[in-house]
């Protein structure tokens, strides 16, 4: 009877001993959880641990319902905004997108939740190349392109949309897209640029015609009225080269490359006879050119459209130059480009027109004009420095604006060396 007490006795206390271990070890785990969700706050230390969990699982539940309508709320402000967006995977699956993205890049049968490729619906081998790149790059990134739905056959130009993405690399290496429709725009650009063209050819009969009745009249009148006759003509003859010079620039901005006719040219001959024009002007201000350069280099470009670009440029130059203060041109060869430096001794461009200068019909600073009330020089009309621009860019280059840091404007043209270059001593 004795050993029957002790057996149970002995059950007992292990009973309740494992009872105690295993409460023991359920608390250091809900205290192990607490710690985990970082909630052991001293006010809430005396509170029982269960007590602890419910509180934190009824704010762990007020958070989540907060960030499930703040992601709402995102979701509507996207869905309602006036730009595309996309945002895909790090396997390029669509994650998001708003209904314009879908009407923009004709993504069908896609609803949100459901994960599925880009490229089964999106074929622009233009914009997988700018997700590649800002993926690795991890950097924002800018394209505008000219987007052909699937559908549509590349080789017509007006069954294309011009879109610009804007990229952002986001966590987990999803990305981020941001797309608008260019083609408006594009459209309003050719309008704008077809009703200038029009109006400039519209323009050149009536001009010729007031020119011809000028030039009778010029020895019909006294000679108190020669004067004014002859500010008539040379009124005229400003109106013609403005018209002259839209209709330029019209056509080397839609047809660029059918504008020029390549051939090998040296680069001292075209600054020479570009020089020669302007050496009237330049005389009656007493500024002279100085040429620099490693030698005379031959290039492939149109001759007549070079000379253009140093006539406007050499004109802008001598109207900015102090007298009897000279304009450097550098000639020089690097990477491959052949590099123009036109160097002038003026007050320099102010920072608000740097960014403006090749814009058609932009004129700057009044400070940057005060010679142009001088009669003997050549008078601006906004447009050279633009068809100096798109010269070059026909000629696959660049032409950049800035300031000497000792003061005066300069000029750099950047143009392919399309041919050998061809050195020899430097006559100066």
């Amino acid at each position: 009877m004795a050993s029957v007490v002790f057996l149970l006795l002995g059950i007992a206390i292990g009973s309740l001993a494992g009872i105690y271990w295993y409460r023991a070890k359920t608390l250091a785990q809900l205290q192990s959880i607490l710690e985990v969700l970082d909630y052991r706050q001293p006010e809430n230390i005396s509170l029982p641990v269960a007590s602890q969990l419910r509180r934190k699982a009824a704010q762990l539940q007020q958070e989540r319902e907060y960030l499930r309508s703040q992601l709402k709320d995102w979701q509507i402000l996207l869905q309602n905004a006036p730009i595309g967006y996309l945002q895909l995977d790090e396997d390029n699956q669509i994650l998001w997108c708003n209904d314009l993205t879908q009407e923009l890049l004709h993504i069908e049968n896609w609803q949100p939740g459901q994960q599925r490729l880009l490229l089964e619906t999106v074929r622009s081998y233009e914009l997988d190349k700018l997700i590649q790149k800002t993926r690795s790059q991890k950097e924002h990134q800018d394209l505008e392109w000219q987007f052909y739905p699937s559908y549509l056959d590349q080789a017509t130009d007006s069954a294309g949309v011009t879109l610009k993405a804007s990229t952002v690399s986001l966590s987990d290496r999803n990305v981020g897209i941001f797309l608008e429709n260019r083609q408006p725009l594009i459209d309003l650009s050719q309008q704008r640029t077809r009703w200038a063209s029009d109006l400039a050819h519209e323009l050149r009969t009536p001009l010729t015609s007031i020119r011809l009745v000028a030039e009778t009249l010029e020895s019909k009148v006294d000679v108190d009225s020669v004067h004014w006759l002859g500010r008539m003509l040379d009124e005229i003859d400003r109106l013609s080269r403005l018209v002259q010079d839209f209709l330029d620039l019209n056509s080397l901005e839609e047809a660029p490359s059918q504008n020029i006719t390549l051939r090998p040219v040296e680069i001292s001959e075209i600054v020479n006879t570009a020089w020669q024009s302007l050496e009237p002007f330049a005389s009656q201000k007493q500024v002279t050119l100085i040429q620099n350069g490693e030698g005379t280099f031959s290039v492939l470009a149109d001759s007549s459209r070079l000379a253009q670009v140093l006539i406007n440029l050499f004109d802008n130059a001598i109207k900015f130059s102090p007298h009897k203060s000279e304009i450097v041109i550098n000639s020089s060869v690097k990477d491959n480009y052949i590099q123009l430096e036109i160097l002038d001794r003026g007050q320099g461009f102010t920072l608000k027109d740097l960014p403006y200068v090749f814009d058609r019909l932009y004129r700057g600073d009044v400070s940057r004009h005060q010679d142009e009330r001088d009669d003997s020089m050549t008078t601006s009309n906004g447009l050279g420095l633009a068809i100096v621009k798109q010269i070059i860019l026909a000629h696959k280059g660049t032409v950049a604006a800035s300031n000497q840091p000792q003061g005066g404007g300069r000029v750099v043209i950047l143009m392919p060396q399309q041919s050998a270059p061809n050195i020899r001593r430097q006559v100066v």
